[in-house]
């Protein structure tokens, strides 16, 4: 495995531990606020505020640990604040989906949901996030694409 190849590798598998950490903690507030804090609130808010209290701990761990290795990207904060809300988007609709619409154990829709969005949450922060040039790898698939077709 070369060099970059081998980066990309530990990059990867420090967001899959920052992850699993944050899906942790999440699921652990979500269980609190469901079963004990705020039994009068519908189990859809109460995974709003989980994801909302995790998604501080997962920006701070990524920032300094899965991404830590690249430039300090401007504007990162900002950057990170759509993605978690296209990723926060993407969580709650599932979860509506499958808990609301489908009667699905909520528990169950908790890990379910858990498993398909770390896909869409690593993309995102690798190419957009805390890339110091977010529009890089666009322009490039867009160049790319540009090439087969003429």
């Amino acid at each position: 495995m070369n060099s970059k190849r081998k980066k990309e590798f530990y990059k990867l598998v420090r967001f899959v531990i920052v992850g699993g950490s944050t899906f942790i903690f999440q699921s652990i507030l979500y269980y609190a606020f469901s079963r004990w804090l705020f039994l009068d609130l519908p189990h859809t808010a109460s995974y709003m505020l989980a994801i909302g209290f995790a998604a501080v701990q997962n920006y701070v761990t990524h920032r300094a640990w899965t991404f830590g290795d690249q430039k300090a990207a401007q504007g990162s904060v900002y950057r990170f604040f759509i993605v978690l809300m296209s990723g926060l988007m993407l969580n709650i609709f599932l979860f509506w989906l499958f808990h609301d619409v489908f009667h699905w154990y909520d528990l169950l829709v908790v890990f379910l949901v858990g498993a398909i969005t770390p896909f869409f949450t690593y993309l995102t922060h690798r190419l957009y996030t805390f890339h110091e040039n977010p529009g890089a790898a666009l322009q490039r698939i867009v160049r790319k694409r540009d090439r087969l077709v003429s």
